[in-house]
């Protein structure tokens, strides 16, 4: 059997010049003056196939909105894009829901009229609840944190951030608008397609059209709020776009809308159809620690009134904590009660691993209290507990069982102590916990010894593989040492059991950290294109099945110092024999390692 799933990938390999296919169903032709050579070719070409389009009257919006956002499982409602909530159509204005402009007309088209084409592009049109649209406005798009104020989807619940919730801060243009996890990918895709059709060229009525353009810069977007339609103007955050339009890939909801729109403007919007285009725009291929920090030491009881409550984090050095959280969960119901938002980055403290100390104030004295560290990702990698152990009922770990440290503090723990790891190793699970004794926070333990740790993953692609598909599990990639991979189908389109394959090389891979797009490897259909993001010289081997949790392979290092430095470059795939069109195959995203000590 791994013969032939060799010989299969192998065959995949073989197609790297092969044309890419849609993930939705275009028109044949559509694309077929579109040239894909260079970013500056995709952009001139993509602009001239979708510039011109037939524009929908300001009233006539109703009708085409309707259509495109219909509620799936009834059409004679919409599903609304902040709130998710379904809505029976009017057909006009109304107290319910309204028209949502994505990319805000106050930032550079604020007066209506018959010549104002992104005023009523219906790519860029969403129908929204009208309080969400409210609370909206004209903010920019942005990754927030806890301290925002969160505005709930419908079924998605509430007081975990981001959840599956909106969030808010500020107001006017310089506030702040994170869209729930369910639709971000969506609103990004219309802000960007607004920047390839609006280039400050002329429309089909010879009228000016303004050169809309999305970008990082916080004082360039603020300075294009304007009471007067601008011939330039800016939106953002970019990188905020294209973060969102990886971690939210097209999906079927999104193709309709496409279809909708196009019948009605005659264009499309490219990057639902080919969602691998934005990287090859804007460059869209981060580059992402795969490291994990952990729970090294922390303080929540001492005699008298409890003070300098806290936790410290441990992790590997120049682990950018930014989207990590601490969030802590009462024992007396399951329900977390706190959030703490870590950021900052992890510097050494001896050789290649450091810790960071928070403040957590609020953490309470047990019994079976218990803390969360949560992943960027919304990956709980520890749940600790202490005095007892629980089971939480809400949030990121909701269903979890906690692990009790087995050492507890009480109302006679000395001022100044804390519960803290000894041993010696590199990752969290070398160490076990010890009995109270005095801080050291921000500093390694008086029991812990750092050893190794200095080996790095990474993750990249560019979109058209999904994100969490290939995982560090555990361990690092340090010379004497065992490493642990996952590969992952995190949306669940393939059946159980899956074979998995591993795709190892060591040269660079040639459009790093992109890839070349092979269609019919995706995930989430037999059509639709994955990435192979490596250097076609690979070797093959065969994994663990994949049974709907992350396949694990272990994966051992000698202990040569000679491989100190080396780079690897890794990726997955996953096959679904008996598939409808034969045998499916999902292509992972990848991973580069760089062996330490």
């Amino acid at each position: 059997m791994l013969a032939g799933r060799t010989i299969l990938l192998a065959l995949a390999l073989c197609t790297l010049a092969a044309p890419t296919r849609a993930q939705c169903s275009a028109p044949s032709g559509y694309y077929a003056t579109v040239n894909t050579t260079s970013a500056s070719a995709l952009r001139r070409t993509l602009h001239a196939r979708i510039e011109n389009h037939a524009r929908v009257s300001w009233t006539g919006t109703w009708a085409v909105l309707e259509r495109a956002d219909q509620d799936p499982g009834d059409s004679r409602r919409i599903l609304d894009v902040y709130r998710n909530a379904s809505y029976t159509k009017v057909g006009k204005g109304n107290s319910n829901y309204d028209r949502e402009h994505t990319w805000p007309k106050s930032l550079g088209f604020p007066r209506s009229g018959g010549t104002n084409y992104p005023e009523s592009d219906c790519h860029g049109l969403f129908l929204s609840s009208i309080s969400y649209n409210g609370a909206r406005g004209n903010k920019m798009l942005r990754t927030l944190s806890r301290t925002a104020k969160e505005w709930t989807t419908v079924g998605g619940g509430s007081g975990v951030y981001p959840g599956k919730s909106n969030w808010a801060t500020g107001t006017g243009v310089s506030g702040g608008w994170e869209v729930w996890s369910g639709r971000r990918g969506d609103v990004a895709r219309a802000v960007l397609y607004f920047d390839v059709r609006y280039d400050g060229s002329r429309n089909r009525g010879g009228a000016a059209e303004p050169d809309l353009i999305v970008t990082n810069e916080v004082s360039r977007i603020i300075a294009s709020q304007s009471s007067t339609n601008l011939s330039v103007a800016y939106m953002g955050l970019l990188d905020v776009l294209l973060e969102w339009h990886r971690l939210d890939p097209p999906d079927a909801r999104e193709c309709r809308r496409n279809d909708a729109v196009y019948a009605a403007q005659g264009n499309r919007n490219p990057f639902i159809d080919h969602p691998e285009w934005v990287a090859r725009l804007w460059g869209g291929g981060k580059v992402r620690d795969a490291r994990h920090a952990w729970i090294n030491e922390f303080h929540y009881d001492n005699s008298g009134t409890d003070q300098n409550e806290m936790v410290e984090i441990a992790g590997p050095v120049g682990l950018d904590l930014s989207g990590w959280r601490v969030i802590a969960y009462n024992g007396n119901g399951g329900r977390f009660y706190d959030t703490l938002a870590l950021a900052g980055t992890i510097t050494a403290t001896t050789g290649c691993i450091g810790t960071v100390a928070f403040p957590l104030p609020n953490l309470q004295n047990g019994p079976s209290d218990a803390i969360a560290l949560v992943d960027p990702d919304d990956r709980v990698i520890q749940f600790l507990s202490y005095e007892g152990t629980m089971t939480a009922v809400d949030g990121v770990a909701k269903g979890l069982r906690s692990k009790d440290v087995g050492v507890s503090e009480s109302s006679s723990t000395p001022v100044g102590h804390s519960l803290q790891l000894g041993g010696s190793g590199m990752i969290g699970v070398n160490f076990t916990w010890n009995a109270p004794a005095a801080n050291t926070r921000g500093s390694r333990n008086a029991k812990q010894t750092f050893v190794g740790g200095c080996g790095q993953a990474e993750i990249f692609g560019c979109g058209d593989n999904p994100s969490g598909s290939i995982l560090l599990v555990s361990g690092l990639p340090s010379i004497g040492s065992t490493f642990t991979l996952g590969f992952h189908n995190p949306i669940g389109t393939q059946a159980p059991v899956a074979s998995t394959l591993l795709a190892a090389g060591v040269n660079t891979p040639p459009a790093f950290p992109c890839g070349v797009a092979l269609p019919g490897f995706g995930m989430r259909s037999a059509s639709i294109p994955g990435a192979f993001l490596l250097h076609p010289t690979v070797i093959i081997a065969g994994g663990p099945s994949w049974y709907g949790t992350p396949a694990a392979l272990l994966l051992p290092i000698p202990n040569d110092a000679n491989l100190i430095g080396s780079l690897f470059y890794l990726q997955g795939a996953l096959l679904t024999p008996g598939a409808t069109n034969g045998i499916k195959i999902g292509l992972t995203e990848a991973m580069r390692l760089r062996v330490g000590r």
